[in-house]
């Protein structure tokens, strides 16, 4: 939800991202970049100056400033050897190149970096960041459509984007009637690139996110379609790349209903553009047949013998020119053509040497977006790679362009998130285990423990009046290992052995493990990066039932598909709706702060449902890992075993819950809550009949319950119809006729 004082903090973050990534040309003469450049340097000097200073340590971008710097010296080099060789001088070009580089660094750098610092102070989350990059693209998508709809607004923009730049190319009829929708620094093949990206942008997004996101597509991509094919062919890439990430995590069957609608608005969107623009369809159309056939168009051009032409000088093609032969350079009237290409660009100017360098330093961005950040990003950084090295067939990618302003944000975020991480490598992390008469297992329980990757650990085992010989398994791990912390009382049952847990527990977060359950080695490491990495309050992985006959490779580590929830979101997954086991209290990772205030109901069983809405309150947002790392082990005499009438408990949890979500508003959580209530209602009634013959009383509560909750039931409209259906047949099964 935004209030007002989120509003002032959100609004101009996007208005500003907006203008980072398009920068209109809305001032005569000086590129509105510049102007973002110094606004940004004065307040990072200014407001973030403690940041600074750590953030120059860095090592890794130590490393990319080291070669950037080497890059640049090594140009100059190039240009007075030439210089001395040749005599010539062209410093129009120079000037030119040296403008377009230093637009990258420093100045992208230093708007990205007054990104990331103002949303660190603002407590923005890098998933906000990517969401105010998608509603940016959705602004120039706005403007792109009116422009379209509207012929007078598109030939008013013209008209500014000429006068306060000087292109020649705005007064290109043919140009102007086929593309040109648009306000932005330029609306060529660089202009495209970048909204290609940002358009496949909400497919990564949504994998952690709502896929509802999914839906800004079709409006994302009317800029490209309407000014660039380049950026077409750079969505394919991306939708290509998240497909196989998709498929590798089987998660496909998800998408199809939103891909329908997105299909249909796609459609639609090339219908209204073949009527309100038509010679923008037969423009797309031609240019690509000219790949296959004699038209006129990119394959033309592309595949020139000029495009392609190389420095006569062996020296030159390996150590460059100095000057490049792009079209802006001013070289045709000197050399007798130009070329886009980036490649051979820049062999011009600094050569394979300089063209290499420039490769590695765009690689190690790559690589620190890769190692550091999750699953889902790391394979957006591989498309903008593989979308960079083809892009740079058709124009310099080494240049300001929204693909290039998307990935320094992501990857001056990940340089900073790593960091932050690393410093937080010494939080305490409590594990509590309650200990009852689980000689048979509790070893496996705590080698698994005490093997862990992460090693600073608190390992408090409380041993809740047990009568055989856990206690003294118990005290000679004690002498084991320092880590651990032993604790002695009578017994009050699961609820009060976690209690005790919690209230001797020192740590800055705490994880419980069943004594008769056991881990994988990475559970807490893995658990405790993805908290760091998400800013989440809570991480829960996956986990496997297993019995005695299984074998379990404990020191397996397993890359799983991770996803974030919070808001509303995050209490779906109490009724599965989701992937988590929300519930349950032994698969997860907690910032402690969680349980200052919470405790478990003593002497009672299904303590989990207790507490579960309380702790969901309390927490602001869940990471999910789809990994494995948590071993239930299931044997017939444990707590949840077999049926006991104790476990009847269970209603009153579910009251509790349902009583909450009611007094919250929440319909349709109170539907779910109500379905499951029920459904124990119907369940607990029919064991207690099989189990317990002389139960009356305890049946006749339920039965009261089962009358009086009847009509909420049936008339909920959220409920859905089926599980009503199934209601009703329980309900037969169990001979009960309400």
């Amino acid at each position: 939800m935004f209030n007002k004082e989120n509003l002032k903090i959100k609004i101009p973050l996007i208005i500003y991202i907006f203008l980072f990534l398009f920068a209109p040309p809305i001032i005569k003469d000086i590129n509105l970049l510049l102007i973002l450049f110094f606004f940004s340097f004065i307040m990072i000097i200014t407001k973030y100056r403690k940041e600074i200073k750590n953030i120059i340590n860095i090592k890794n971008l130590k490393v990319l400033c080291g070669l950037l710097a080497i890059y640049f010296i090594y140009y100059f080099i190039v240009i007075v050897v030439n210089f001395i060789f040749t005599g010539k001088l062209y410093l129009y070009n120079y000037v030119i190149n040296l403008y377009s580089m230093l637009l990258v660094f420093p100045v992208v750098f230093v708007c990205s970096l007054h990104i990331i610092l103002y949303s660190k102070k603002h407590k923005i989350t890098f998933n906000d960041i990517i969401k105010y990059i998608i509603i940016a693209g959705m602004i120039q998508a706005f403007i792109t459509l009116v422009a379209l709809l509207f012929p007078s607004v598109k030939s008013f923009l013209i008209n500014i984007m000429y006068n306060n730049t000087g292109e020649e190319l705005y007064l290109n009829k043919y140009h102007t009637e086929r593309r040109m929708f648009g306000f932005a620094n330029n609306l060529l093949d660089s202009f495209g690139f970048g909204t290609g990206i940002i358009a496949a942008l909400p497919l990564f997004y949504s994998i952690n996110n709502s896929k509802k996101w999914l839906i800004t597509i079709p409006f994302l991509l009317l800029v490209p379609l309407l000014n660039s094919r380049t950026g077409l062919i750079m969505f394919g890439l991306g939708f290509i790349v998240w497909l196989v990430y998709i498929i590798k995590t089987k998660s496909l069957k998800r998408y199809f209903n939103i891909f329908v609608l997105m299909g249909v608005l796609i459609i639609f969107s090339i219908v209204a553009i073949s009527i309100l623009s038509p010679k923008t369809i037969t423009w797309i159309i031609d240019d690509v047949l000219s790949f296959f056939t004699d038209k006129k168009g990119t394959a033309d051009v592309l595949f020139g013998k000029n495009f392609w032409k190389l420095p006569s000088n062996i020296l030159n093609i390996i150590f460059g020119t100095g000057y490049n032969i792009a079209a802006y350079g001013n070289m045709k009237n000197i050399l007798g053509f130009t070329s886009d290409v980036g490649y051979i660009n820049e062999i011009w100017r600094t050569g394979l040497v300089g063209l290499l360098l420039l490769c590695g330093i765009f690689s190690l961005l790559i690589k620190y977006i890769v190692k550091k950040l999750p699953n889902e990003y790391k394979f957006f950084s591989i498309f903008i790679f593989l979308a960079s090295l083809i892009g740079n067939i058709k124009f310099n990618v080494f240049s300001y362009n929204p693909g290039i302003v998307v990935l320094c944000i992501i990857s001056i975020y990940s340089l900073l998130k790593y960091t932050n991480k690393n410093k937080k490598q010494n939080d305490l992390i409590s594990i509590v285990i309650p200990v009852y008469n689980v000689e048979k297992y509790l070893k496996r329980c705590l080698d698994s423990v005490i093997n862990q990757t992460y090693k600073k650990l608190e390992i408090i085992l409380v041993n809740d009046g047990s009568t055989d010989k856990s206690g003294d398994i118990c005290k000679g791990y004690v002498k084991k290992d320092k880590r651990i912390v032993y604790i002695e009382q009578e017994n009050q049952g699961l609820s009060g052995a976690r209690n005790t847990g919690i209230d001797n527990a020192h740590g800055n977060y705490i994880a419980f493990v069943d004594s008769d359950d056991y881990i994988n080695l990475n559970f807490i490491e893995d658990l405790y990066i993805s908290l760091i990495e998400t800013e989440s309050d809570i991480a829960v992985c996956n986990y496997a039932k297993v019995d005695e006959n299984d074998f379990i490779d404990t020191g397996k580590k397993e890359v799983g598909l991770q996803k974030v929830y919070s808001g509303i979101s995050k209490f779906y997954n109490i009724y599965n709706e989701l992937e988590t086991v929300t519930t349950v209290v032994w698969n997860k990772l907690y910032k402690i702060g969680i349980f200052k205030e919470i405790r478990y109901p003593n002497g009672k069983v299904h303590e989990d449902e207790f507490v579960v809405y309380d702790v969901m309150k309390t927490c602001k947002k869940i990471v999910y890992t789809s990994s494995s790392y948590y071993y239930y082990f299931q044997r017939s005499d444990s707590i949840t075993g077999s049926y006991n009438i104790k476990r009847k408990v269970i209603l009153e949890a579910l009251k509790q819950r349902l009583e909450n979500f009611k007094k919250d508003n929440e319909k349709i959580l109170y539907a779910y809550t109500l379905y499951d209530y029920y459904y124990q209602l119907i369940y607990q009634y029919g064991m207690i009949q099989t189990n317990y013959k002389n139960k009356n009383k305890e049946l006749k509560e339920i039965y009261d319950e089962l009358i009086k909750q009847k009509k909420q039931v049936f008339k909920n409209i959220y409920i859905n119809p089926l599980k009503k259906i199934k209601l009703i047949l329980k309900l037969y099964y169990i001979k009960i006729s309400i």
